[in-house]
């Protein structure tokens, strides 16, 4: 049985399913096909670099930012308006060396787990700007027969949220 991925086609359909409250959707890694793929140092077609952290791409017309935090095995998915055939090709002998070591920081127990999960982050309540404030998350599974996004509330919540949702991730969102 081979293990379930996620594409970027299907954190982009997260994304805007739930973009109403929610400016980011933060996932494993290790969970995405095309960044197995870059781990591997093969090129993925329509990915261009746009800082040392991260890369742009398009779906359906609408550009969107994918972000590494690659200490925590995290990448976030958020909304992008300048235009990806403006950026540069991704160098990807630096990127593929980043991304084994996300690949690698995941092999520290949530890599037995078959659930694709994904954490929403939105706007921080009571429009406070500082770290400190809470900010709106929300926990999802992705259902890979269904092609679908669903709530989770299972026994990982926590867990999920203390893994995909660490300080430096939730900063990103300011960047």
């Amino acid at each position: 049985m081979s293990v379930p991925e996620l594409t970027l086609a299907n954190l982009t359909t997260g994304l805007k399913t739930f973009s109403a409250r929610y400016q980011a959707l933060d996932v494993f890694i290790a969970d995405v096909a095309e960044l197995r793929e870059l781990a591997n140092g093969q090129p993925v077609p329509g990915l261009h670099q746009f800082d040392q952290d991260s890369f742009v791409f398009e779906n359906e017309g609408a550009g969107y930012r994918l972000q590494f935090f690659f200490s925590e095995g995290v990448a976030q998915l958020t909304r992008h308006d300048c235009s990806v055939s403006q950026q540069t090709n991704m160098d990807t002998s630096v990127v593929s060396e980043m991304l084994r070591a996300g690949l690698s920081f995941q092999e520290h127990g949530y890599s037995e787990c078959s659930l694709l999960l994904g954490l929403l982050v939105g706007a921080v309540f009571g429009g406070s700007t500082g770290l400190e404030s809470f900010r709106r998350v929300c926990a999802l599974c992705f259902d890979p027969v269904e092609q679908q996004w669903r709530a989770y509330d299972g026994g990982l919540v926590r867990w999920l949220k203390s893994a995909l949702a660490p300080l430096s991730v939730i900063a990103g969102l300011s960047r």
